[in-house]
């Protein structure tokens, strides 16, 4: 049975107060996520975004050498992804009763919003590299590769771009607000039978 960190009972928290210190026990090692990569700043970064030219025109067919992906991936450090998960329900009206009759027909696609920052390591210097390659992968006409750990929670794996925001902030060079507005897509195998009466 795994061990949780239990909240400080009251006589503790009263104990604490009076004594000026902290009533919560430290946290040990194996309670700790494991990060994905860190920051400029130093700081840890445990969930990223990759945006994977697979499949598309997009694949330069080079390997970055930092990354290990091919080079025309792009990685979304500073993000924060939100999932909407909609349902697909019919509505019907029926005469002499308020109200209508709802008919769960089965779930929607995710609607996935990405909002972050293309940031540059250099206080003076434009991430021009990464805008262009977010602008290309924002003018897609089909699905785009993806990994995340909060998608991959969703088991989605590729995705459509259906609109996108960059943006301008002031006082600062190196980075540039963005927003995506996606919608999740899974790859659909149709069976025809060969004895299908036409």
């Amino acid at each position: 049975m795994p061990n949780f960190i239990l909240p400080p009972s009251i006589n503790e928290a009263r104990f604490a107060i009076r004594s000026q210190i902290n009533p919560f026990r430290p946290q040990t090692a194996e309670f700790e996520d494991k990060k994905e990569a860190t920051s400029y700043l130093g700081t840890p970064i445990f969930d990223r975004v990759i945006l994977d030219p697979k499949n598309t025109d997009l694949i330069e067919g080079r390997l970055d050498p930092d990354t290990n992906l091919d080079a025309g991936a792009i990685i979304l450090n500073d993000v924060i992804t939100t999932v909407t998960q909609s349902k697909v329900i019919v509505k019907t009206a029926i005469n002499g009763r308020n109200g209508t009759v709802k008919e769960c027909i089965g779930l929607g696609d995710y609607q996935i919003s990405i909002r972050g920052y293309l940031t540059s390591r250099n206080p003076n210097e434009y991430p021009v590299e990464d805008m262009i390659k977010l602008k290309r992968f924002g003018d897609l006409d089909k699905q785009i590769v993806v990994a995340s750990n909060i998608l991959g929670e969703f088991r989605i794996t590729s995705m459509v771009i259906e609109s996108y925001t960059i943006d301008q902030e002031a006082g600062f060079r190196n980075r540039v607000p963005f927003i995506l507005n996606c919608v999740s897509d899974q790859d659909e195998e149709i069976k025809i039978s060969a004895n299908a009466n036409s």
